[in-house]
C-alpha cells in the first residue's frame, strides 16, 4: 500500500514538472503584452491601445488615466512597437 501511495506521488510530482516545461516561456518584458486592459479608478476619458493576446492586435480602449497595468500605450504605433511582434509567425 505505501509502495502504490508512494508511486502515485511521484507521478503526480512528474506531471507537474512536465506541464511547466510545456508552457512557453516569455522574458518580462513580452508578459506586459499578454495583461488585460485596465481601465483603473480614476475618471479621465482617454482612448489608449492595449495589445490583445487573443486577436494578435493592438486595439483601443478607455483609460481612466492612473492605476493602469503596463500592457497600456498612447499610440498604436507604441503598442504594435512593443508587442505586435508576438502574433508574427513564420
Amino acid at each position: 500500500m505505501k509502495y502504490q501511495a508512494l508511486s502515485f506521488l511521484c507521478f503526480l510530482i512528474l506531471c507537474s514538472e512536465l506541464s511547466q516545461a510545456v508552457r512557453p516561456w516569455y522574458p518580462p518584458s513580452i508578459k506586459r503584452c499578454f495583461k488585460p486592459p485596465v481601465t483603473g479608478p480614476c475618471y479621465g476619458a482617454f482612448w489608449n491601445w492595449y495589445y490583445n493576446s487573443l486577436t494578435g492586435r493592438c486595439e483601443q480602449f478607455l483609460y481612466g488615466g492612473c492605476a493602469g497595468n503596463d500592457n497600456n500605450f498612447q499610440s498604436r504605433w507604441q503598442c504594435y512597437n512593443a508587442c505586435g511582434f508576438i502574433g508574427i509567425s513564420g
